[in-house]
């Protein structure tokens, strides 16, 4: 894949992720760790973001579906990108 194509598929998920995502839904596992570095954060939704462009491959999926709801998609993604805001902010409600 070449980095123009990479990027558009990126930028895809993206505005899929964020049109198909409600606060609603929003129940994350804080144990889970997408990239094993220890810490849920922003790191965890780029590795995400990539395992799902198709850029890596992931040893242990299990950690990517945040939400536990059975399904590694762009939702788990958002959901690490609010929890990171969330906490960032201090847990001000953004």
């Amino acid at each position: 894949m070449n980095k123009k194509n990479g990027l558009a598929t990126i930028m895809a998920i993206f505005l899929s992720a964020v049109s198909s995502f409600s606060m609603s839904t929003y129940a994350i596992d804080t144990t889970k760790d997408p990239n094993g570095d220890g810490v849920l954060n922003l790191n965890d939704a780029v590795y995400l973001l990539q395992y799902l462009a198709g850029v890596i491959e992931p040893t242990d999926y299990s950690e990517l579906d945040v939400n536990n709801n059975g399904i590694i998609s762009n939702v788990d993604y958002l959901e690490i990108l609010y929890y990171d805001a969330y906490n960032s902010t201090g847990g001000e409600v953004i």
